[in-house]
């Protein structure tokens, strides 16, 4: 299995031919195991690329030991699904048929973690937008000064260094999902101090003065507008 040594004379045949060995011969165990080595081979450059690509576009993926999970449960799969019969040769290649079975264990794994994490709240474009404005940046610098290091660490370098998700789980050396976790406390705690410290709730700007008031009072409501004496 994974990490055995490759000395039968199966290694040198193709995808396809070893695929029919095994389904005519359920028993054959050189050829089982030349199949599980293909399949588990294809299966980890499939995932690492796979994750590569969602790590480029800023989606989350697996860190190193869950790829490894992925790529041994994707194995699991297509054997048992070449030796079913499940797999037609005739349809695919098998290459092609590990790599649409890696997609989706990955796909599965991104539900999986999205379910974990529950919903998260909208990310806020504020903290770049309001260091901009004068009548802003100190209350905002103020409020992350307020937070513990690591919640300061993840809100700065996400929203005022535009550090990818990949990028920050390399540098803390942590896995994506709990950087992740990580941010979605981080908002939570900037919201709940920037309340707290008695700012307004929406995207005004922290510690404005009011409107200016009227020249006179606003009549209440039914009580007709005194006239000003002449």
């Amino acid at each position: 299995m994974p990490g055995s040594n490759r000395g039968s004379d199966y290694a040198a045949i193709s995808d396809e031919d070893l695929v029919r060995i095994v389904q005519a011969e359920p028993l054959n165990k050189h050829a089982l195991e030349e199949l599980w080595l293909r399949v588990w081979d294809y299966a980890q450059q499939s995932v690492a690329w796979i994750c590569d690509r969602h790590r480029l576009a800023g989606r989350p993926a697996p860190d190193e030991q869950t790829a490894n999970g992925i790529a041994k449960d994707v194995t699991t799969k297509v054997v048992l699904a070449v030796c079913s019969g499940s797999y037609d040769p005739n349809r695919g290649t098998l290459r092609g048929y590990v790599h649409s079975a890696a997609e989706n264990e990955v796909l599965s794994w991104q539900r999986r973690l999205k379910h974990a994490l529950g919903e998260l709240p909208e990310e806020p474009p504020c903290l770049r937008d309001w260091l901009g404005d004068l009548e802003r940046r100190e209350a905002v610098w103020q409020v992350l000064n307020d937070l513990c290091e690591s919640h300061r660490w993840a809100l700065v370098r996400r929203y005022l260094g535009d550090a990818t998700i990949a990028e920050m789980a390399d540098e803390r050396g942590m896995p994506v999902p709990r950087v992740y976790w990580l941010l979605d406390r981080a908002r939570r705690a900037f919201r709940n101090r920037w309340l707290e410290r008695g700012y307004g709730p929406d995207d005004e700007p922290p510690g404005a003065p009011p409107d200016a008031p009227p020249d006179k009072p606003e009549p209440a409501p039914d009580e007709p507008e005194k006239e000003a004496n002449p």
